[in-house]
């Protein structure tokens, strides 16, 4: 989950660069955002994404840790 620090940029981000670019294709299947907008997110190319991609995103690694904390 975001801490109450973290802004949900800085989420993503740190999701994104601790699963890889080898991992971004199946990333951008799953959440529907463009492997070329991760990247972008990722290397903080783009300063301010829209808002949904970062919804698509965080719902994605949201998810992801969900299913990774359950026994």
């Amino acid at each position: 989950m975001t801490s109450h620090h973290e802004t949900r940029l800085d989420f993503v981000v740190r999701h994104l660069r601790a699963a890889m670019p080898k991992q971004w294709g199946e990333i951008a299947e799953k959440s529907g955002v463009p492997e070329k907008t991760i990247y972008k997110i990722a290397y903080r190319e783009t300063k301010d994404p829209r808002s949904s991609t970062l919804d698509a995103l965080h719902a994605y690694f949201v998810a992801e840790d969900k299913k990774k904390s359950k026994p």
